[in-house]
């Protein structure tokens, strides 16, 4: 069993969870609210926040009180974080600044109790657990610390990595091998050098039908890509119709990998309808690849929502193998994802958002 220290991991969840849109439930910002109507909100819920239960007290009262606690002490940050943005004295905004660092104390350590919960699964599965289990405990673990290090705009150190590298040695022959390594190149900040090394790593070590293998295999073929091979991308519409996006030679494309299951997908849905009707006779198509087992209610989706492109979909997909096989080739792994061809077929760039990409379009667009 590999060992390291647990602490990143306590942290990284205790964030996640004070992060959470739940954490966030309080007023909603309204930017001509004045310093005095603030200062009276702060002073409201102050003065409701719940006493302490008795000596007598049950657990769900003390867990009623808890939670009603940490609720008004999330709201009360953002009041104080509203005031903060009026033009205050400092005499008298740092009371509420005091207030405001001993309510985060409260809410983070009241988050912490939860995640602990968590977390000591986690650590009786990698200790305890039947080999399976100590195997995906002990991915998870690392998993959140590679999420901790993503979040906070930090590096993973080369010995993560190589510890990384030893756990994945030590499930060489299970198929999900590899998996955690790739996912670490993906997110975790290593430098340009550190990427090539561990994804040579994962080639020449892991079996090629391992889940890491496969994984890196996909992100080369979408590097191939970009540096000018053609691309192999076709697959069936909802009318059982082949789509080829070598007939689509002339036009700039828009590919949009998403989901039903996906909030930002769903938002970007009228950006996209917006783009389609002002440059369709400009020459922009776009093609959307689905990765959902939800066909039939994407066939009424399309209808109702009058979205007039293409979508590629796997009729036989089912909630464990949503994943398009497309999205699988080339290594998609996170909702939405873009990839823009130029009108000879070239791949000019990938993203996540449509506004991101709209300078792009235009400017392929205006090309002759």
């Amino acid at each position: 069993m590999i060992q390291s220290s647990r602490t990143v991991i306590i942290l990284s969840c205790s964030l996640y969870l004070l992060a959470l849109p739940g954490c966030r439930k309080g007023p909603v910002s309204d930017p001509v609210v004045n310093a005095e109507d603030l200062i009276e909100q702060i002073g409201q819920i102050t003065d409701s926040l719940p006493e302490k239960p008795g000596p007598e007290a049950t657990d769900d009262q003390w867990h009623i009180y808890h939670a009603r606690n940490y609720e008004l002490k999330k709201a009360r940050i953002e009041l104080i974080e509203e005031l903060e943005k009026r033009d205050l004295p400092d005499e008298q905004l740092n009371p509420y600044i005091e207030m405001k660092i001993e309510d985060i104390k409260k809410c983070f350590y009241q988050a912490r109790l939860e995640a602990n919960k968590f977390e000591s699964k986690v650590y009786r599965m990698m200790d305890d657990g039947s080999p399976m289990a100590q195997s995906l405990a002990t991915e998870l673990f690392w998993d959140l610390n590679i999420y901790h290090v993503n979040t906070h705009l930090m590096h993973l150190s080369e010995t993560d990595a190589e510890q990384i590298a030893d756990f994945e040695m030590s499930r060489k022959d299970d198929p999900r091998a590899g998996r955690l390594m790739a996912r670490a190149i993906r997110i975790s900040r290593l430098s340009k050098d550190a990427r090539v090394k561990w994804s040579t790593w994962i080639l020449d070590n892991m079996p090629p039908e391992s889940e890491g293998y496969e994984l890196i295999v996909a992100k080369n073929r979408l590097k191939n890509v970009r540096e000018g091979e053609d691309i192999e991308f076709s697959g069936e519409d909802l009318n059982g119709n082949s789509i080829d996006l070598k007939d689509f030679r002339g036009n700039a494309v828009l590919v949009d990998y998403w989901a039903f299951w996906c909030g930002f997908c769903l938002a970007e849905i009228p950006e996209l309808k917006k783009l389609n009707e002002n440059y369709y006779d400009q020459g922009l198509r776009i093609i959307g690849v689905f990765n959902d087992h939800r066909v039939d209610e994407l066939k009424e989706y399309v209808k109702k929502n009058q979205i007039s492109w293409p979508q590629l979909v796997t009729p036989n997909a089912t909630k464990s193998s949503y994943m398009h096989p497309l999205a699988n080739r080339y290594g998609i792994t996170g909702l939405p994802r873009y990839m823009l061809f130029a009108q000879d077929g070239r791949l000019m760039k990938t993203g996540g958002r449509v506004e991101a990409l709209k300078p792009t379009i235009l400017e392929l667009l205006s090309q002759e």
